[in-house]
């Protein structure tokens, strides 16, 4: 049964009894409690602000006392040492009622802000420097040294929720350490590091607290790759996927109990990933933690030349972070052996590099030909972000609000979520980058196509080798009958660099206008197409340099233009091309 647990006593004599308590712990430290209430697991404790200290009272039955809940922040005060920012224990007193036990904790008040405030769970990514990751880092490992004979996770609870809530046969504690044990951003300040909330600190699996730490991230997936790349020398260990487990089964049981249930399936397809289990179906019914409906596949093209795995890394956590769908992912290694690959993902080692529009096709066929092809293909620029699990099941919703549309764009944005330069806006009319609408190109390194339209079209041209591939393709799916749709309220992130950074730029872009136009445009077309890109490719590349590459492409674009295959549009495509606001002559 979902219920709240951390709210005031429903009953109006356990809310009364409590506050008297709290008031009574008040007199013995002599302090006025002023702060707004807060309360703990289903009305057990209670805390507020009193002056420069928070005052805590807890409760249990007489023969419950000495808990795991009870004993924690005076354990944590003793025995772990102030070089881990915590606050400071004043005093703890103990008084029995008949039937109830109390204990009172007065600490020290910390001013500075949680990461996040009144939930432990992240829904966006935020943005914390490099000392902080440093000095959690620095804690976390003072931490796991101290000495304890306190069991804060225990083998019976760890087999219960394996079998019913990951699916999997229990898996035996190993490796254990010291640890916070309810590690997450409410309980971490942000601006000067402290860990608050002691009272389950003790004995925990090797990983679980990390572990923990990124259970709670799913819905900010730039984060949780933070955490795993700042925290992989752990959780990439036998100990540390095993304790990651068992924080994930305990939060998954946690979920069902009625704490955070919408993290249930975000957590369960983590669970999933590590251990290469298919999530539980078990649980039917209003408490289910299964998504109710059958999820729609994708596949997912990732083209690597191994020249940024710090980026490929985080990409690919937050792909694997994306919820509402099945996910299978292909790397294909662009004449290199790919060194950065999810499990489970098919990997494509080409002996050379063909290209970016040969090496996308290379990784559509390896998943054509790994069987039960996918109805819709991604293709992922491999230093680009999802900022939210839901990025691809909005897009997947768009194409089916859009049965026209051959593709489908989001807004690619700089790390900021704002930023759009004018090149990402796929259309021309550009000053407004939120306005949705439909399209005639596309932004290749982010952009969700249907199988069944790219297979028609016959994919990428792999000739092109690099630069307006897109512009390529959308144009033989408008004749092909279909049409393009820019998605602008769905966001995707990459870093904000330019095309001018690739050495061949300006030579092949020239060149590939030549192309492409001769591909594809009716032939009293082609002199205005390349007469208008003439004149605003030289003008660019006298502005910004570049110009002898620019001649060279030209040239060598004319004098092969004939190897291309030429299909020219009709008339129609030509009206729907213009229809949409992108004449193909501009």
């Amino acid at each position: 049964m979902r219920q709240t647990v951390f709210a005031a006593p429903a009953e109006r004599g356990e809310l009364d009894r409590m506050r008297r308590a709290h008031a009574a712990a008040a007199k013995r430290f002599w302090v006025s409690a002023s702060g707004p209430e807060v309360w703990g697991w289903q009305g057990r404790t209670l805390g507020r602000r009193a002056g420069d200290c928070r005052l805590r009272t807890v409760c249990a039955g007489v023969g419950t006392a000495r808990g795991r809940l009870w004993e924690g922040t005076a354990t944590a005060d003793t025995h772990v040492p102030r070089s881990v920012p915590r606050p400071r224990l004043r005093g703890v007193p103990d008084w029995t009622s008949p039937d109830v036990a109390y204990r009172a904790e007065l600490t020290e008040y910390v001013s500075g802000q949680p990461v996040t405030s009144g939930t432990p769970a992240l829904d966006q990514d935020i943005a914390l420097p490099d000392p902080w990751w440093s000095e959690l880092k620095s804690a976390l490992g003072t931490l796991a040294a101290v000495p304890t004979d306190r069991e804060s996770v225990r083998q019976n609870r760890v087999d219960r929720n394996f079998r019913r809530f990951l699916g999997i046969d229990p898996i035996r504690i190993g490796e254990t350490t010291t640890g916070h044990a309810d590690l997450h951003r409410a309980n971490l300040t942000r601006a000067a590091l402290v860990l608050l909330d002691w009272e389950n600190g003790g004995m925990v699996p090797a990983g679980y607290d990390l572990g923990l730490l990124h259970a709670y991230s799913p819905a900010a997936p730039v984060t949780a790759a933070r955490i795993r790349h700042a925290f992989g020398h752990a959780l990439d260990t036998d100990a540390g996927r095993t304790g990651e487990l068992i924080a994930l089964g305990q939060l998954l049981q946690a979920c069902f109990r009625g704490v955070r249930p919408h993290l249930a399936p975000l957590v369960a397809r983590q669970a999933e990933y590590l251990t290469g289990t298919p999530r539980p179906h078990a649980l039917t019914g209003p408490d289910s933690l299964e998504e109710p409906m059958a999820r729609p596949r994708v596949d997912v093209v990732v083209l690597t030349m191994n020249d940024r795995p710090v980026e490929e890394a985080a990409a690919q956590a937050t792909l694997l972070a994306q919820s509402g769908v099945d996910v299978r992912v292909v790397v294909v290694g662009n004449g290199c052996k790919p060194e950065v690959v999810p499990p489970g993902a098919l990997t494509v080692c080409l002996p050379e590099n063909i290209g970016i529009p040969g090496g996308r096709n290379a990784g559509a066929d390896a998943l054509h030909e790994a069987g039960d092809p996918a109805d819709w293909l991604y293709f992922l620029d491999n230093d680009a972000a999802f900022p939210r699990p839901d990025v691809l099941a909005r897009l997947v919703a768009e194409t089916e609000r859009h049965p026209e549309a051959a593709w489908v764009q989001p807004r690619l944005t700089g790390p900021d979520d704002v930023t759009t330069p004018r090149r990402w806006v796929p259309r021309l009319r550009a000053a407004n980058p939120g306005r949705p609408g439909r399209v005639t190109s596309m932004t290749e390194g982010v952009v969700l196509i249907r199988r069944e339209a790219f297979d028609e079209v016959g994919g990428w041209e792999g000739s092109l080798f690099l630069y307006h591939e897109g512009s390529d393709l959308a144009w033989r799916l408008y004749a092909a009958g279909w049409s393009g749709w820019y998605a602008a309220d769905i966001r995707m992130h990459h870093p904000l660099t330019t095309p001018a950074r690739h050495a061949l730029y300006h030579r092949l872009a020239a060149r590939n206008r030549i192309w492409i136009a001769h591909r594809n445009l009716p032939a009293p077309l082609i002199p205005l197409y390349l007469g208008t890109w003439t004149v605003i490719t030289l003008a660019r590349a006298v502005r910004g340099g570049g110009l002898p590459q620019t001649l060279r492409g030209m040239r060598e674009g004319w004098a092969t233009r004939r190897t291309q295959t030429r299909r020219p549009m009709n008339r129609r495509t030509v009206y729907r091309l213009t229809a949409a606001g992108r004449p193909p002559v501009i």
